[in-house]
């Protein structure tokens, strides 16, 4: 409880510094440029605290709360088959007269994460693939904190910024196997613009984040106690290390930095921004990591946005990459003081993806806007006993359309949707493992998920109601829908702006 109230505490506080405002065209203004879809895709391009100030014109508080439901038949079991999500949240973004621009948001999130299996830890996409994990697996109660914000001072031609975020997430689980599960993560970052001419933004930035994560596993019931697993790859893991220790403790460091160059309104954008982390993973029974890993990201981008008044467009080609080697440790059966003694490490597991697209806008400013992208990914997957490699290309085409429109004092926000997946090229190898054991139905179960190819569609409308003083409510609702998968999602909110 006492965390809920911090919750709702930070959320009042980052409220506090934004103006009231009694006008409806402000209003629609402010809701105008954030259902924007070139103005949101140009914050997503220009990520530094320095540049902040160039988001929104329009300042203001707003607080919400909302209910997602998601499902679907066919999924990869680690990361589960839905999720059931409370949430509140609050964000202010405001502007002031002597050049600082400040902002800050806050939320907190209760729910499930439905039909996990194989996968008894936190942040899939953070410590893959070294999961605890059991067979048996089922539904996790999952709880999560975010509390953050940043600000950015204007002098002359030039601009500095800072921003930190905290996040805090928890799981369990109140049937066997019983995780525990809780971690926290801390983001840092700093940069500084100079504004060239009045007509480019050029951008250094550099990042930080803390991870750490302390997983445990336990059983009430000491009658068919299910096996469980530290995973070193697909379908890999320690015979030795097997139901030896139930809890296991994560670690990660990231380094980041950038360069980058935007324009105000219109001309070139280049960007390059790298991301490096070093990750482990230990057991209190062992007296070493069992794991250690490294995860090189990169994404480059060039292209050209035109914005005026009446119309605007872009072009902007990019390159994602990600370069992910991993070392398990090899063990004797003898204990020391410490525990198991390590005796070597093994460089055993690698995941590759590069990924090449385009995307192409257009649209009038705050009214409506076609976006069309296409993405070609190389993904490969390697594991180096038993011997596993995939290779999946996969071609992913998103089709986006948005328009705001105006009904008297009231504004409504409509967007819709279409993905589709194409596999051009698959292959799959493994040696060594039985396919009709619990870990080889996992490795074809996983593997046919990624081979499918749905078509998404989904629709998004939000009503903002204008028609009281100083406080401005609204609802949306929000519904996809993919083939293949046979997956559906429903999520509704409600909340209100000052």
């Amino acid at each position: 409880m006492k965390k809920h109230l911090w919750i709702w505490s930070s959320s009042l506080v980052l409220a506090l510094p934004a103006k009231a405002q009694d006008s409806a065209s402000y209003v629609n203004a402010y809701h105008q440029e954030r259902s924007d879809l070139f103005i949101q895709e140009r914050i997503r391009q220009m990520d530094a605290p320095s540049l902040r100030p160039f988001d929104y014109q329009q300042e203001g508080t707003t607080v919400q709360a909302g209910y997602l439901y998601r499902k679907q038949d066919k999924y990869n079991w680690q990361r589960g088959n839905g999720e059931s999500t409370l949430s509140i949240s609050s964000e202010t973004y405001r502007k002031t007269n002597t050049g600082w621009t400040i902002w800050g948001d806050a939320s907190y999130q209760t729910g499930k994460s439905k039909g996990l299996k194989y996968n008894e830890t936190l942040d899939y996409d953070r410590i893959f693939p070294y999961f605890m994990a059991d067979s048996v697996g089922g539904d996790q109660s999952q709880q999560s904190y975010l509390f953050g914000g940043g600000i950015t001072k204007k002098t002359g031609n030039w601009s500095y910024g800072a921003a930190a975020h905290f996040r805090a997430n928890q799981a369990s689980r109140q049937l066997d196997p019983r995780p525990y599960n809780r971690s926290a993560i801390l983001d840092l970052d700093i940069s500084s613009t100079y504004h060239y001419r009045d007509q480019y933004l050029v951008s250094a930035q550099m990042g930080y984040t803390m991870y750490k994560q302390s997983a445990a596993l336990n059983f009430v019931s000491k009658l068919s106690k299910p096996t469980f697993y530290h995973l070193n790859g697909p379908a890999a893991y320690n015979k030795l290390l097997m139901d030896s220790e139930s809890i296991a403790f994560y670690t990660i460091n990231t380094f980041r930095g950038g360069l980058s160059i935007h324009p105000i309104n219109t001309g070139w954008i280049a960007s390059s921004i790298w991301e490096t982390e070093a990750g482990s993973k230990r057991l209190k029974s062992v007296d070493d990591n069992i794991n250690t890993w490294t995860d090189k990201k990169g994404t480059t981008q060039l292209g050209y946005r035109l914005s005026q008044d009446e119309w605007q467009w872009q072009v902007i080609a990019h390159w994602n990459s990600q370069r992910r080697i991993g070392t398990e440790g090899l063990f004797t059966s003898q204990s020391s003081n410490n525990g198991l003694q390590k005796i070597a490490d093994r460089s055993s597991y690698r995941y590759f993806q590069d990924s090449y697209g385009i995307l192409i806008g257009t649209g009038k400013p705050k009214v409506w806007n076609l976006q069309l992208q296409a993405d070609i990914s190389d993904i490969q997957e390697q594991y180096l006993s038993p011997y596993y490699n995939n290779n999946l290309r996969p071609l992913d085409l998103n089709f986006k359309g948005q328009y705001y429109w105006k009904a008297g004092k009231d504004s409504f926000e409509t967007s819709f949707s279409i993905a589709m997946r194409k596999i051009l090229e698959k292959d799959i190898t493994f040696r060594g493992l039985n396919d009709n054991t619990g870990i080889g139905q996992l490795i074809a179960n996983n593997w046919n998920y990624m081979q499918l190819e749905p078509v998404t569609l989904g629709a998004q409308a939000q009503w903002n109601i204008n028609s009281f003083e100083q406080l401005f409510p609204f609802i949306g609702i929000r519904a996809e829908h993919a083939t293949a998968w046979n997956a559906n999602a429903l999520e509704i909110k409600v909340g209100f702006k000052f």
